[in-house]
């Protein structure tokens, strides 16, 4: 009788530790599925930020060109020696200029 009690203690015993590996495996395969997924995450973020930052850039380059644009318009009406010719002229580039500008804004891939 002691003898079974002591095979199947064992039996018990290796089925336990059997379990606890294969746990054990499982847990660690979740673990490196998980690691790889994060750092993909982390380099899509990264790639997303540097994106944003490039848009921002192209904004504010924008933003620039408006007031020096602005500017321009500015003195050009403001000047008593210019001719009505010549400023319909500066105002026709200046609005396909700005509505170059809108449409690359709009649409900023297809620009690249």
């Amino acid at each position: 009788m002691r003898g079974s009690k002591q095979l199947s203690t064992k039996y018990n015993t290796s089925l336990l530790v059997h379990r606890l590996e294969e746990s054990t495996a499982d847990k660690d395969s979740l673990l490196a599925i998980e690691r790889h997924e994060n750092c993909e995450t982390k380099k899509e973020l990264a790639g997303s930020q540097k994106k944003i930052e490039e848009l921002l850039t192209e904004v504010q380059d924008a933003h620039v060109n408006i007031a020096e644009l602005e500017e321009s318009v500015r003195r050009s009406v403001c000047s008593p020696y210019r001719d009505v010719s010549s400023f319909y002229s500066d105002f026709s580039a200046l609005t396909l200029f700005l509505l170059q500008l809108h449409n690359m804004m709009m649409c900023p891939n297809s620009y690249v």
